[in-house]
């Protein structure tokens, strides 16, 4: 099989997760990216991926929805992360608690603003950064990310209340 091919194969949404587990030891990096941001790639594909020597292979392993959280813990313990997989880590709705906290805490700025618009941050997070931070921006993303949550609940409590009237 030639190299368009099998990108055409890592790109289309029907192909198998057999098939997107061979194409996850192709040589060509792209085809790896391809794979490992794909909607069917299996757990076991991910993780193999996420060990992948391709900074751009890491990056679509930790910005797949559908990576586990358990990858992502992986990602962390790792000597040294890439600004950019920190990132993805950071605003990836799977991502721990105990990850955002430290990632609140990053030296990058955009990590730490990733976090602060994580819609699946802890609210004791999100305050804390509020509270805590230096730089104004995270402080704004992350009171933003907070009302949001008091309208949307607020939201709710005015439609039940209309709904008992």
């Amino acid at each position: 099989m030639d190299y368009d091919e099998k990108l055409k194969l890592a790109r289309n949404p029907n192909t198998s997760v057999k098939t997107l587990e061979e194409l996850a030891k192709d040589e060509a990096w792209f085809i790896r990216v391809n794979v490992a941001r794909h909607k069917n790639a299996s757990t076991e594909t991910l993780e193999l991926m996420a060990k992948d020597y391709q900074w751009e292979v890491q990056n679509a392993v930790a910005e797949n929805p559908n990576t586990p959280a358990h990858i992502l813990e992986e990602f962390m313990k790792k000597p040294v992360i890439r600004t950019s997989v920190r990132r993805r880590i950071a605003q990836h709705p799977n991502s721990s608690a105990g990850i955002l906290e430290e990632l609140a805490k990053d030296s990058e700025l955009t990590v730490r603003q990733r976090v602060a618009l994580n819609t699946s941050a802890p609210d004791y997070i999100l305050s804390e950064m509020v509270l805590m931070s230096v730089d104004e921006s995270v402080r704004e993303f992350a009171a933003e990310n907070l009302n949001e949550r008091k309208e949307k609940l607020n939201g709710l409590l005015r439609g039940d209340k209309e709904e008992k009237s």
